[in-house]
């Protein structure tokens, strides 16, 4: 008797410190959120170009160790625990399909509001730091393109990559209906890390004499 009622304060307790822990992670997960959104909101920089090692050691390398750390520590693990066992209790076909691809995309979403969104606020900040520290650069640019709707921009190619630099409507709105080979854009830049660069400025200038 003794025994059982042993058992089951321990799995009273474990189930409190799992309540605990699962509330406390929560609590982290929605303020990375909020912490997320003010950010680039208020204080992301604008960067042009780009390098493979931001893609590596910036995006991949923190989403694919949260997305193991997620499966083993994370509430989603409570359902990676069962995964296989789930699966073959499933009796419809199309579940046992749709449920790993599901739970995939669900924990690799989790990895990236927890770990790439943080490393990218650091590597910003620190880019920011970087640029700060080197003189402005002045390029000019052929527009390829003026964009409206609902995400207004203005495209071109920077140093062989595409990029577009959101605007309001009422500064792409008088370039519309007009041929955007026949301007340029202006734009001064700090380098920062990893051929990255922080946009400073920039201007539309007709192209005289095309």
């Amino acid at each position: 008797m003794n025994q059982k009622r042993k058992k089951f304060e321990t799995k009273s307790v474990f189930k409190a410190i799992e309540k605990k822990r699962s509330k406390k992670e929560k609590t982290i997960f929605f303020g990375i959120i909020i912490i997320t959104v003010i950010y680039y909101i208020f204080f992301e920089s604008l960067s042009l170009g780009g390098d493979y090692r931001y893609d590596l050691y910036i995006f991949w390398l923190p989403t694919i160790l949260g997305f193991f750390i997620a499966i083993k520590y994370s509430f989603i693990s409570e359902y990676w625990s069962s995964f296989f066992l789930d699966v073959i209790k499933e009796k419809s076909f199309l579940m046992k399909i749709f449920y790993p691809i599901f739970l995939v995309i669900m924990t690799f979403m989790y990895s990236v509001m927890m770990f790439w969104m943080p490393s990218n606020i650091i590597w910003d900040i620190f880019n920011k730091i970087e640029a700060q520290n080197n003189r402005i650069e002045i390029f000019q640019y052929p527009i390829e393109k003026f964009n409206g709707g609902k995400r207004e921009s203005i495209g071109f190619y920077f140093n062989e990559n595409w990029e577009t630099i959101p605007v309001h409507y009422e500064v792409v709105n008088p370039y519309l209906d007009k041929n955007p080979h026949n301007y340029k854009i202006k734009i001064e830049v700090r380098k920062g890390l990893w051929n990255n660069y922080i946009l400073e400025s920039w201007e539309i200038k007709e192209v005289v004499n095309r």
